[in-house]
């Protein structure tokens, strides 16, 4: 699942994907997601969504969003070992 989403941010990231489609993909698949029990998925989605809250109140535009998202990427990329 980690690789899946890992994917989906870099399609995002190279604006293959729009910002609409990553947050009806990450609600859609929350269940799935919790009931997989990867907690480094977990901790990622959670973090993610905490930054889609920010962006809906008005606390967090998109630019810093999508850099945010950037830094998760390539933090996770480097703990993979594949940054």
């Amino acid at each position: 699942m980690l690789q899946e989403i890992l994917d989906l941010l870099d399609a995002y990231l190279l604006g293959e994907v729009p910002l609409e489609l990553l947050e009806g993909w990450l609600s859609g698949n929350l269940d799935q997601i919790l009931e997989e029990g990867d907690w480094d998925v977990q901790v990622l989605v959670n973090d993610l969504d905490g930054d889609m809250a920010e962006m809906g109140r008005g606390t967090l535009t998109v630019e810093a969003f999508t850099e945010r998202v950037r830094d998760k990427v390539a933090l996770l990329r480097q703990a993979m070992g594949r940054g």
